[in-house]
């Protein structure tokens, strides 16, 4: 498999502003109760495992979340720090919610996944995910992944 993760992400949570929500910043169990999270993303299990989490991954999309939230259909959202500023700028709801202080999970790495069975050996798809290391440690040193996340 590839080393070299394609992506870094930070996720917070999002609450309706002037509510007074917190958090610990430890135990997803204190988000605020239900947590709006989006479907599929590890992130989602993640918080699914603290014991009391009580996760609604129903919405299709973060903008759905977010607008659970803001019609009080959940009382937290758990979206990537970078979707959540644009959704808020996006939707006009800076008056009506707030991003907590503390992530509820600072830096998770993203991969490009490679079968073992690519091209038909692994030494075949070691040789791939070879390649795909060196492109992205170049491209990280070029500055182009930066450039394509802060988009």
């Amino acid at each position: 498999y590839p080393k070299q993760a394609i992506q870094m992400v930070s996720y917070v949570a999002v609450v309706a502003k002037g509510t007074g929500e917190t958090w610990d910043g430890k135990d997803a169990a204190t988000l605020p109760q239900p947590v709006g999270a989006p479907r599929g993303f590890s992130i989602t299990a993640d918080i699914r495992k603290s014991a009391g989490a009580q996760v609604d991954d129903g919405a299709m999309s973060d903008e759905q979340n977010l607008q659970k939230l803001v019609n009080g259909r959940v009382k937290s959202m758990v979206t990537e720090a970078r979707t959540a500023a644009s959704l808020i700028a996006k939707l006009n709801v800076a008056d009506k919610v707030e991003v907590l202080a503390k992530p509820v999970s600072a830096g998770k790495d993203y991969f490009i996944i490679v079968s073992k069975k690519h091209g038909g050996s692994e030494a075949t798809a070691q040789a791939l995910a070879d390649r795909i290391d060196a492109t992205m440690v170049t491209m990280k040193a070029d500055g182009v992944i930066e450039r394509l996340t802060n988009r």
